[in-house]
């Protein structure tokens, strides 16, 4: 079974928090919700609006954060340890840790729970080729982007859009990602999320 959709930037709930704006682009299961904390995992993008901000603790959660345009530093507050982070170097943390910000950025985060197996790719190459097993597959354009599903079609994503790709077909499926125009700038953010219990079926 797969299932394939694609959520555009009107499909995203925009929200406030204390550093700036946050974008939900998706959360699972979809009727649960974030302020609850009864979600397994969310995608987002925010903004750090201010020079210094404090990252909103989630506790019994694990994170996954990149920066999508300017170097950012993350203190981790207790112990006072430090990390700078240069656009699109991927940077792993717990969220109950509390971690100050510094430095102005949009960032691309991952949060999920110990259900959840999270890993994130960047797409640096003009085409690129993803299996789809069991598990979903998420592609946030950061170009425009023309994306082939084998066995199952074709479409085009526009820059700031996503695809869902949630199948538990065995051998994997192959998706072939290839840019609209050759740039030198990373083209896409490619995420893996799959349930850490092999015997139960997300879809």
């Amino acid at each position: 079974m797969i299932r394939v959709e694609q959520y555009k930037t009107s499909d995203y709930q925009e929200t406030t928090w204390s550093g700036g704006r946050t974008t939900q682009l998706y959360l699972f299961p979809t009727q649960s919700s974030y302020d609850e904390r009864n979600f397994q995992f969310r995608l987002s993008t925010a903004s750090m609006d201010t020079e210094q901000s404090t990252f909103t603790s989630l506790a019994s959660y694990h994170r996954i954060l990149l920066s999508l345009d300017q170097t950012i530093v993350l203190q981790d507050m207790n112990s006072g340890e430090q990390v700078t982070l240069a656009p699109y170097h991927i940077h792993r943390f717990e969220g109950e840790q509390s971690i100050q910000c510094v430095g102005k950025a949009q960032d691309f985060n991952i949060i999920f729970d110990d259900s959840i197996q999270a890993d994130l790719q960047v797409m640096d190459e003009n085409k690129w080729g993803v299996e789809c097993g069991d598990d979903f597959q998420f592609i946030y354009a950061l170009v425009n982007l023309d994306f082939h599903i084998e066995g199952w079609g074709s479409g085009h994503l526009a820059a700031k859009e996503l695809l869902v790709v949630e199948t538990n077909e065995l051998p994997p499926l192959h998706l072939h990602l290839t840019a609209c125009q050759a740039c030198q700038k990373p083209k896409a953010l490619i995420a893996r999320l799959r349930s850490t219990d092999l015997s139960r079926n997300m879809i």
